[in-house]
């Protein structure tokens, strides 16, 4: 899909995860490592795990991985 950078501070309203960035979010949210994650939602690699956190990271313009989880909550997302 197209990639297109919202101006300006995310909104919850402007930041749009997929549903399985969410899903892997609120896994990590709540503590569970990459590993169990991956095994969580039935894929085999926790890299995968680590692109979609990066993505989710990326979408929150966060600098750090741990740092989605209260943006996150802060956009109401958690």
């Amino acid at each position: 899909g197209e990639r297109r950078r919202m101006p300006g501070g995310a909104a919850a309203s402007s930041v749009k995860l997929t549903p399985r960035q969410l899903q892997v979010l609120q896994l990590f949210a709540q503590g569970k490592g990459y590993k169990e994650i991956a095994r969580e939602i039935g894929i085999t690699s926790y890299k995968t795990v680590e692109e979609h956190l990066d993505a989710v990271r990326e979408k929150l313009q966060v600098a750090h991985r741990r740092e989605c989880i209260q943006k996150a909550m802060s956009l109401g997302l958690l």
